[in-house]
């Protein structure tokens, strides 16, 4: 007979004392790209995802920590692991966070801690997600999003775009709130296809029929080239660069 895998409890929630990772299934290694490559080109997919999962549930490890909401190949292997197994795994998710000690990075932050509670189904009591549609105006120079009152912002909105230096351009996605679409999915769907990383992506602006996402400019015609191959939330996206 097996011995039951140790387990602690956590504000209430029964865990087991070691977790499932997702580096080593979505393409993390901290050590090389060709080691990154490796690994995309074994695990980063939701049957091999699940296969993984479901060997550390069968031995009593059922939690995994990791970006869950804004990779959608991680929520995929997820759901059919569950669906193999017969159970539900524990989900730990991460979300990219501004820890920049200013009001308005704890606002950001605050806003992507609701938007990460409310892709997982919770209910949340905190006020809405703060609306940046004001702040999508352009420099008079061509150059990245503006603050209320015309100040150029130092990085972008959700994910400080123009972090890594250089010009922030506009992607224009057409898929908005109709469609269901949330900013984790944006966020997902251009990290998934293209080598950018959360905190590169961003300002994003959702309407009814349509999204804008800020990304490196560099980067625009990459992001769109890759996006015109996949689905967001099943749907097939028509997409250019946003320059309005």
């Amino acid at each position: 007979m097996r011995t039951p895998f140790p387990r602690t409890e956590v504000e209430g929630i029964s865990l087991p004392r070691m977790l499932i990772g997702s580096n080593w299934m979505m393409g993390y290694s901290h050590t090389s790209q060709a080691a990154d490559d490796s690994i995309c080109r074994l695990n980063r997919n939701p049957e091999a995802v699940a296969d993984i999962v479901a060997a550390f549930a069968e031995s009593g490890v059922d939690a995994l920590m990791g970006g869950i909401s804004r990779e959608e190949t991680l929520r995929l292997g997820l759901e059919l692991a569950e669906q193999r197994l017969g159970k539900k795994i524990i989900r730990i998710d991460t979300p990219v966070l501004n820890v920049d000690d200013t009001p308005e990075a704890r606002r950001e932050a605050l806003a992507a801690i609701r938007l990460y509670h409310e892709m997982a189904g919770n209910i949340v009591d905190e006020q809405d997600i703060p609306d940046i549609s004001h702040r999508m105006e352009r420099r008079p120079d061509g150059g990245g999003p503006v603050r209320a009152g015309g100040k150029p912002q130092r990085g972008g909105e959700r994910g400080h775009a123009s972090d890594k230096g250089g010009a922030t351009g506009f992607v224009h996605i057409s898929l908005g709130r109709s469609a269901g679409i949330r900013p984790g999915d944006l966020v997902g769907a251009i990290a998934n296809e293209t080598d950018l990383v959360g905190r590169e992506i961003g300002p994003i602006k959702i309407t009814e029929k349509f999204a804008i996402v800020g990304v490196p400019d560099r980067s625009v015609d990459k992001v769109i080239a890759a996006l015109k191959q996949t689905t967001i939330k099943g749907k097939k996206p028509t997409v250019r660069r946003y320059t309005d």
